[in-house]
């Protein structure tokens, strides 16, 4: 893992360099790429199937509003994890899921 640490979803703290074992749809989008994955078959399984949902144009992630004062979260809509680690404002919040929804 590059720099940085990643805080996973049981709150676990995961040091840069350490070896974890994690469901795909645990990690945060932002740090699949400074990730190596050492079951390559089932990564490609699970980037494969996801991959095909959005060629389908199927809305896998989509926007929350956390605050009355207009401050949003985005969420995989699959479990309702939350994918970010901030509030955002509504425009940030749309262009996020604008990102994610089209691959």
């Amino acid at each position: 893992m590059g720099g940085g640490s990643l805080r996973y979803i049981n709150g676990r703290i995961i040091k840069p360099n350490e070896v974890f074992t994690a469901e795909l749809k645990d990690i945060p989008v932002a740090f699949l790429k400074s990730l190596e994955c050492l079951d390559k078959d089932k990564l490609e399984a699970e980037t494969v199937s996801e991959k095909e949902m959005i060629e389908a144009g199927e809305v896998l992630y989509e926007k929350r509003e956390k605050t009355a004062k207009g401050w949003f979260g985005v969420f995989r809509i699959s479990d309702g994890k939350e994918m970010t680690e901030t509030t955002l404002k509504e425009e940030a919040a749309d262009a996020m899921v604008d990102r994610l929804n089209k691959g």
